[in-house]
């Protein structure tokens, strides 16, 4: 999601919970305001928060941060599509947002029976941690890492309900 407000809004909140119940993995761009100010949809618990880095690993200066960000991608100089059928070198959370959608992506085709949150978990736990270790507020987890998180992901076994646990224990 490349879109963001500084006010929580019911519908939206209401929305990304229902998505995210119905195993959708929302990826949102932190802002572009070098402010420590949740934006929203980005601070929801349920969505992943992308703050960009520039080509040095750097959290890009226009980058929003706080404790909501989640993890970071690359969002400076990004190669876009422009009007009139051109092409830009773009800067912003919005271009490292598809990244990490991407990468979401990219997880749940190597493995199609993971569930939201462990896709997510996977994007968080596998990132190369940047700046203070551990998480923080500039970089969150870190840098996406696709080809950690791609070999994560392929190890990674989807939880099942008890319902389909008594089926499976049935049929052995």
């Amino acid at each position: 999601m490349s879109l963001g407000n500084y006010q929580p809004s019911k519908v939206l909140e209401e929305a990304v919970r229902y998505a995210y119940n119905k195993n959708v993995v929302m990826v949102s761009a932190a802002g572009n305001d070098g402010s420590d100010q949740p934006t929203y949809p980005s601070a929801y618990p349920e969505v992943l928060s992308v703050a960009a880095v520039d080509y040095n690993g750097n959290r890009a200066s226009f980058s929003n941060y706080g404790d909501y960000i989640d993890i970071a991608a690359p969002g400076v100089y990004i190669p876009s599509t422009y009007f009139n059928e051109q092409y830009a070198a773009l800067s912003g959370t919005s271009m490292a947002a598809p990244h990490v959608a991407g990468l979401a992506a990219l997880i749940k085709s190597a493995n199609p029976e993971l569930k939201s949150s462990q896709v997510i978990k996977i994007i968080k736990n596998s990132a190369i941690d940047l700046g203070e270790q551990g998480k923080d507020i500039d970089y969150g987890n870190g840098l996406i890492d696709v080809n950690s998180a791609l070999q994560e992901a392929s190890k990674e076994r989807p939880s099942i309900s008890k319902q389909e646990k008594s089926l499976f224990d049935w049929l052995r």
